[in-house]
């Protein structure tokens, strides 16, 4: 019997079946599992961390590299950028701490602002991180520790005296998990920190819906179970154990809240409530720009001028004292030009004033007129919006010609009323008019605490 000719025909391919639910739920759920402990690594020579020496308004200083063990038994990477000639054995410090899909070259745009304010700075790679030894990071439940082993290797060094934190993203979630523990920690800057690692994930599952991922709606909650335990399996720790919003009302150091108004990965409500319950003295301070932008110049010499006072940075310290060079902030300090200040600095210049204000002349400087108090409102709001009070900012403003920053030191300097900002409200929102004033009698006898060019970073 012949072979019928249908046989021998090639059969036709079949359409591809659409995945199942489990297979929707891992095409997309990877990719958050990877957002969380696994973003692309930070690949850089040591060379992007500038010159191990370098001539800075006219003093010398130098970078360290050097190993730090972990509790985990990791080698993390660290650098610290500190004066050749150093006019004290012990220096104040601030360790900056990176995000987590960056290294800690990310420090570079802030060590001119924090280096001429009389501050040495550490930075790290986590681990995980950069050239620093273990495959996954953890957004702070692990980093706290990695954070905590450097503090000891500064205290026990002996080269420094006060220590101050600044930290970005998942840098931020680690200085608050270890401040309340620490409280020998003398100022934070809290860059685009979250509340809880279980709300940033749901709030990420529901991000990746709406990019479309192929996440049902009435899978999220499967979803969410399937990112724990992956988590857990990979990186070893839980979740729900990562909550730095739980440490926030038992920590009294004096802190600077910054967040990016347009930031979609990590939304502003999360500085905003924990700002809301935070215990020490605190400043909340909404920027234009997303998760990655580099923050404005203001934002730069604000957190280094408060860090300054948190740091109690003496004199001594401060390397150009008498104001002679002009440094613009974000911009490494060896490509600043050097050269003598020309006129009030403002902007992206620097502007860390340690003497009196009233009377601030620069070398060939023109003394200005004081303005008047209308062509100063802008500013007075700008001020307000940071949690000063309007009349302060007023007079400071006309003190020092309309300048915004040598406004601002002055009013650090002479410890002007900013502890108690007021509540920030969106564009459409009032104020509360049953909101009391808070006495002042009940208030913590603390210093005042108002409040970079981020490398491109995963959702975190």
């Amino acid at each position: 019997m012949g072979n019928s000719p249908d046989k021998d025909k090639p059969k036709e391919p079949e359409p591809p079946k659409e995945p199942g639910l489990f297979g929707q739920l891992s095409n997309g759920y990877d990719q958050l599992v990877n957002a969380i402990i696994r973003p692309p690594r930070a690949q850089y020579q040591e060379s992007q961390l500038g010159p191990s020496e370098f001539s800075f308004v006219g003093k010398q200083f130098r970078r360290s590299d050097f190993d730090v063990v972990n509790p985990r038994g990791m080698n993390l990477k660290c650098s610290h950028w500190e004066p050749v000639e150093r006019p004290m054995t012990e220096l104040p410090c601030v360790i900056y701490m990176h995000g987590n899909s960056s290294c800690r070259v990310e420090a570079v745009t802030v060590l001119s602002s924090l280096l001429s304010g009389g501050m040495t700075v550490l930075a790290m790679d986590f681990a995980g991180s950069g050239l620093s030894d273990g495959e996954y990071v953890s957004l702070g439940y692990y980093e706290k520790d990695d954070l905590a082993a450097v503090v000891d290797h500064l205290r026990q060094s002996g080269s420094v005296s006060t220590l101050g934190l600044w930290g970005r993203s998942m840098g931020a979630a680690t200085a608050l998990q270890h401040g309340d523990r620490d409280p020998s920690i003398a100022g934070m800057v809290i860059d685009s920190g979250f509340t809880s690692l279980e709300v940033l994930s749901k709030e990420l599952v529901d991000m990746a819906r709406n990019q479309g991922h192929t996440i049902p709606g009435f899978a999220v909650s499967i979803a969410m179970s399937m990112i724990k335990s992956s988590v857990k399996k990979k990186a070893k720790f839980k979740v729900e154990d990562l909550n730095p919003i739980a440490h926030v009302d038992r920590c009294f150091i004096p802190a600077i809240f910054v967040h990016g108004r347009e930031d979609n990965f990590i939304a502003p409500h999360h500085s905003e409530e924990m700002h809301q319950h935070y215990a020490g003295d605190k400043q909340l301070m909404l920027v234009d720009g997303d998760h990655n932008s580099a923050r404005p110049g203001y934002i730069l010499d604000t957190a280094s001028i408060f860090l300054h006072n948190a740091l109690r940075v003496d004199d001594a310290c401060c390397p150009d004292l008498g104001l002679e060079h002009q440094v613009a902030a974000g911009l490494p300090p060896w490509r600043q030009s050097g050269g003598r200040a020309q006129g009030v600095a403002g902007g992206f210049l620097h502007s860390m004033e340690y003497e009196s204000f009233e009377s601030v002349e620069m070398p060939g400087q023109e003394v200005q007129s004081s303005p008047a108090k209308e062509s100063v409102a802008s500013e007075v709001q700008m001020m307000v919006d940071m949690g000063m009070d309007a009349e302060q900012a007023e007079n400071a403003l006309l003190m020092n010609h309309g300048n915004v920053d040598l406004a601002l030191a002055y009013l650090f300097e002479h410890q002007a009323d900013i502890t108690k900002p007021p509540p920030v409200y969106t564009d459409t929102e009032e104020p509360d008019a049953t909101e009391q004033e808070p006495n002042p009698s009940t208030a913590p006898d603390t210093q005042p605490a108002p409040s970079h060019d981020d490398q491109s970073e995963a959702p975190l």
